[in-house]
Formats: structure tokens, sequence, C-alpha cells
């Protein structure tokens, strides 16, 4: 029982001073910096690294640059990725300009067909004259196009004209191949009638148009990189890629 006694009031007595640190000793669990903090972080940052990767010894590194002989494969490189890619590149250009000018001679129709269904008069898409004011029937598609209504309370052969275009450019061309129609007209009914300076044909037929580009510069248009506008006696209007060789350019 005394040993129990004496144990217990040695191990309760007031703690005592290092001799080696000067410090009062504690418990494990009493430690005056806790193991879960540092003064200093043991680790820094990558952002707080005061010295640049280039510097070394207090001085900038020389920059090495390239030689000769590395700029001329580069070059070489350049030059055949090039020369791969222009081609190509040239030939995307073409088929996106085409098919927008398609698409613009198609929305011209489906903008007359609506306007002749909601105005319940003819609306006709046709080369215009040079006042464009009115079609010119004998005229070719290079000039340009317009859209009007037929009033008639306009004098004959005068349109209401709702939308003008310009004309293509000259590696370009839209017409008719096969029957060389220069106007295309709805009626209040959405029906189509196609005329030219022969005057109005058959209201059986689908008349087709084709715009077609000019790849080679050499003045041939090349129906690989051509539309066709179908247009049906219904109204009905699409555009194929690309220009059939029946029906050419």
């Amino acid at each position: 029982m005394r040993r129990i006694e004496t144990w217990f009031r040695q191990n309760t007595a007031a703690p005592k001073k290092s001799v080696h640190q000067g410090q009062i000793s504690s418990p494990f669990v009493g430690q005056i910096m806790p193991l879960i903090r540092s003064v200093t972080p043991r680790t820094r940052p990558f952002i707080y690294i005061i010295l640049p990767s280039v510097r070394f010894g207090g001085f900038l590194r020389a920059q090495r640059g390239v030689t000769l002989v590395e700029m001329m494969i580069t070059l070489t490189i350049f030059a055949i990725l090039g020369a791969w890619a222009l081609p190509n590149f040239r030939q995307t250009l073409l088929n996106h300009g085409t098919t927008a000018r398609a698409n613009e001679f198609l929305a011209d129709l489906n903008f007359a067909r609506s306007e002749a269904l909601k105005r319940s008069m003819v609306v006709e898409v046709c080369v215009p004259n040079a006042a464009q004011t009115g079609c010119n029937y004998a005229g070719t598609w290079s000039t340009g196009r317009i859209t009007g209504v037929r009033d008639p309370a306009l004098a004959p052969g005068v349109l209401d004209v709702l939308r003008v275009r310009e004309p293509l450019s000259a590696a370009r061309t839209l017409r008719d191949p096969i029957n060389l129609y220069t106007s295309v007209s709805f009626d209040n009914s959405g029906l189509a009638t196609f005329e030219s300076s022969g005057g109005i044909g058959p209201g059986a037929i689908t008349a087709v148009f084709t715009i077609c580009h000019d790849r080679n510069n050499d003045a041939v248009m090349d129906p690989e990189v051509g539309r066709e506008i179908r247009i049906s006696p219904t109204g009905g209007s699409k555009v194929i890629s690309p220009v059939s060789l029946a029906v050419g350019c």
C-alpha cells in the first residue's frame, strides 16, 4: 500500500524543469507545440520559389536558338503540308460559295411563292431589265434577278419589286441549260409557271436551273462543283449536288 501511495505522489507532483532544455516537462498530450502545428512549412508552393529557373549563379542563362539546318527542315515541312492542303482548301471554298449562291436562289423562289399565297397575286422571279422595274425574257441570269408582284394597277411589264439580287461573279453562272427559262412565276395557288423569250413553257415540266463554277480558270464551267435547283410545277423546289452530266452547265 505504501508503494502505491509513493508512486502516486511522485507522478502527481508539480512538474520539474528540464535540465537540458530549461523547459517544464509535461506529458505527451501536453506538449507546447502540438504535432499538427509547425513554425515553418516543410514544403513551399511553386509560386513562392524565390529564384526563377532561368537564373543560374545570379546571371541569366544564355538562350539557345535554332540552327540553319533546323530552320530549313521546319520550312520544308510547312511547304509540304501547304502544298497538300491548299488544293483541298480551295475546293472547299468553291463548294461553299456555290452552295451559298444556290441557297440564295432557292430562298428567292420560296419567298416569291409565299408572297403569292399571301397576296393572292402572281409573284415572279426573273431576269431584270436595265431599269430593274420588270422582266427581260430575252436576257440572261448573269445580269442578276429581281422578285416582284404583277400588280394589275401597274403598267404592263412593270413589277412591284420586292427584292433585287446582284449579278454573280464572272466565274459563276446561273442558267437553265435545257429550256433557257428566264422567269419563274407563282400564282395565288402556289403553282409555278416558267417563261422565256419563246413564251410560257408547258405546265407539266420541271424546270432545272444550274449554278456552276469555272474551277480551273479555263472558261469551262465544271459540273462537279455545281448545284442543281429543280422547280416542280406544283411550286416545290430543292437543291441537288453536284450537277448531273445529263443536265450539264
